[in-house]
Order: C-alpha cells, then structure tokens, then sequence
C-alpha cells in the first residue's frame, strides 16, 4: 500500500492529501449546495455547481474519483491536483461575482482555507 508519493521531488504524505481530496469534495458538493440562496444571479450559480459534476479526468466526476482507485495513482495525482487548482481559478471571481455578501463571508472564506491546504500540501 502506498502511503508518501513523489511530487515535484518531495514526498508527501498520502494520508494529508486523501484529508485534501475528500475536503474538496465535501465544498463542491455538500457545502454548495445551497449557493442559490446566496445568489444574485441564479442562473450564473447554476451554471457554477453544473461544471462542479462535469468529468474530471477519465470521464469520471469528482465524487466518482474519490471513491476510485485511480485518486490513489501516482501517475494521476498531479492531474488531480492541477484540476483543483483550475477550480479555485474558476470558482473565485465568479464566487465575487455573482454571491451576495452573506455568500461571499461563507463560500469565500471556506475556498481560501482549501486554497491554504492546497498550498501547504504542494510546497
């Protein structure tokens, strides 16, 4: 069983990045849920949580890829961790954009920690 894996050079623990993985799934799914009511537009926010369910890599969706082995790969990893990446690039200014203040304190402060945990895990 593969407990460290090799990333830019660096081993890393499977265990903080398994803890990551399931952190992002649980914002994009369970935690934006309720987007909508924070929304002051509600078709840009229903567009957001679609591409939350879009394929993420080998025509599997986030949640499908956390309960696959394939989240466990080496190989895959850096492709994983490159698309959370993307997402908060994505996410945010739209996020600015289109959430009321109330949505902004939530779902702004809720990505940042994720953007730390991303950070802390790749450095």
């Amino acid at each position: 069983m593969i407990t460290k894996f090799t990333l830019f050079e660096q081993n890393i623990d499977l265990k903080e990045y398994m803890n990551f993985i399931n952190d992002v799934g649980m914002f994009i799914t369970l935690n934006t849920s309720h987007l909508n009511q924070y929304a002051l537009d509600k078709d840009a926010i229903t567009e957001i949580q679609q591409q939350f369910r879009k394929p993420v890599i080998n025509g599997l969706t986030y949640v499908q890829l956390i309960n696959d082995s394939l989240v466990k790969n080496p190989k895959a990893i850096p492709h994983i961790l490159n698309w959370i990446k993307q997402l908060f690039e994505y996410v945010e200014p739209r996020f600015q954009k289109y959430l009321n203040e109330d949505g902004k304190k939530k779902f702004l402060g809720r990505l940042q920690t994720l953007k730390n945990s991303y950070i802390k895990l790749i450095n």
